[in-house]
Parts: C-alpha cells; structure tokens; sequence
C-alpha cells in the first residue's frame, strides 16, 4: 500500500514520466500489469484516491484565493471558477495515475513474473485475496489513521506543555485538557 501511495503522490509532480514509460514498456507485459489491476480493483481504488485528491485540493481553493488577496466580493466567482478547473483534471489525473502504475508494475517485473502473478489470482487462494485486500488495507488504514489522530494530538498537547514552561501561553485546545 505504501509503494502504491508513493506512486499516487508521484503523479502530480511528473506526468509525462508515466505517459512517456508507458510508451516504452513492452505490450504484452503492459496487457498482463492490466489485467492484475483488474483483478486486484486497483482501478478502482486510483480513482477513489484521485477523486479525494481532487477533493482536498478543492477545499483549498477559498484559502488560495484570500491568499491571492482577490477582493472580498469577487471571492465567490473565483473560488467557483478555480474549483470548476480543478474539476477537469479528474480523468486526466485517473488516466496518468493508471499509466504510471501499469510502468512501475512493468519495470519491476520480467514478463514472466506478471503472469505467474495473474496465475496466481485466478486460483481460489489469489481470487481470495484479491477479493480480501481492498477490504483488509481501508481496515489497516482506519486503525492506522486512528493511532495517526491519538498520537498527533498527544504531540500537540507535549508541545503545548512546552511552551507553556517557555513562558509562551495561549489557550490550550480541548483535546489536551
């Protein structure tokens, strides 16, 4: 999970990278990579992630335009028409993110290797995983997000404490009283 995560984030930072690989990798092997993916929902699970990526960027907008010191009455269209844009590179953005996994699965692995894995998730074991994962890393991810927010709010209120013996006083949020 945490390589497909790093390869998401690679995304919006380079890519023609994953157009241009994709170009260059064998079609066989590109053919077997995308039928793994199919059969792992890794599609799908790229498309959520860039439909959430799309989404916290769109809740950004309002902060980037009173950043840009736009006058208050025309804050409204501009949020609209920024939030509009942003819109337009869902598909874009899905398409690149599918190309740059199927490189990544391309480069890594000899040809052979993509189709003993799709071997593999044909049979009833491989079928079972594939069918248990998605579920079984939003579990791992849930817990882990939990441990995230109790290990984030117990740094915010040691630091809180800090500054408070730093003679650095302010109120002290709910979550450390």
């Amino acid at each position: 999970m945490k390589t497909y995560i790093l390869l998401l984030s690679l995304i919006a930072s380079n890519l023609a990278y994953g157009q241009t690989q994709s170009a260059n990798n064998d079609a066989e092997k590109n053919a077997v990579v995308a039928k793994i993916m199919d059969k792992l929902n890794m599609n799908r699970l790229v498309e959520q992630q860039i439909g959430a990526l799309v989404s916290m960027v769109k809740n950004q907008a309002p902060l980037v335009v009173a950043e840009a010191n736009i006058p208050i009455p025309q804050r409204g269209k501009a949020t609209r028409t920024i939030v509009a844009e942003l819109e337009t590179i869902y598909v874009p953005l899905v398409s690149a993110s599918k190309s740059i996994t199927v490189a990544a699965y391309t480069a890594a692995f000899t040809l052979s290797e993509p189709k003993e894995l799709l071997a593999f998730y044909e049979t009833p074991l491989g079928s079972k995983l594939a069918t248990e994962l998605p579920r079984l890393q939003a579990e791992g991810m849930k817990k882990a997000n939990i441990e995230g927010q109790r290990l984030t709010s117990q740094a915010f209120c040691t630091a809180f404490a800090k500054l408070k013996t730093q003679g650095i006083n302010g109120g002290i949020p709910p979550f450390c009283k």
